[in-house]
């Protein structure tokens, strides 16, 4: 396919995780934190970290399209968000979890607690929560094992970057 499409696509590889759903209820969760977690609401993408806007309509096709059939959450400290944890795709069935948490922040077991938030809601929403992730994001690979998604299998995708005028 490479051979192919001579230099007209970028390659990224990328492993996709099985959800083991009962290692998951059996596992020790994170006592809440000193900070507050929320639903993302249009005023939380307006003070993103990195989900703004753009991120939505490259995604979603609009932020109103999020916002009506995707959902998230995020972590404050005062005013601040700090760590998010949105669906980059959700379906009827599926939702696939996208992540980040503020440099400054990291360390403190927040991207856990996020997500954690993001997998409850998908479970009592009966959706099957989906880990997928870059093979050299390492800190990515370890969280979704962390979180009990396991049995990576890695996949190649073929892209075209868009052009900017």
């Amino acid at each position: 396919m490479e051979q192919r499409l001579n230099g007209c696509v970028k390659k990224l590889e990328r492993y996709t995780f099985s959800f083991d759903i009962n290692a998951y209820n059996n596992r020790e969760k994170r006592n809440s934190l000193d900070y507050d977690y929320i639903k993302i609401s249009q005023h939380q993408i307006d003070q993103c970290l990195e989900f703004d806007s753009k991120y939505y309509e490259e995604y979603w096709g609009s932020t109103s399209n999020f916002l009506e059939n995707g959902f998230g959450f995020c972590l404050r400290h005062g005013d601040k968000i700090i760590s998010e944890a949105v669906s980059i795709f959700k379906s009827y069935q599926f939702a696939e979890i996208d992540i980040v948490t503020d440099p400054n922040y990291r360390g403190k077991g927040l991207a856990s607690f996020i997500a954690e938030k993001f997998i409850d809601y998908c479970l009592i929403n009966d959706l099957q929560p989906c880990w997928d992730c870059d093979i050299q994001n390492q800190g990515s690979y370890h969280l979704g094992t962390k979180l009990c998604f396991s049995n990576p299998k890695k996949y190649t995708v073929f892209y075209k970057e868009r052009l900017t005028l």
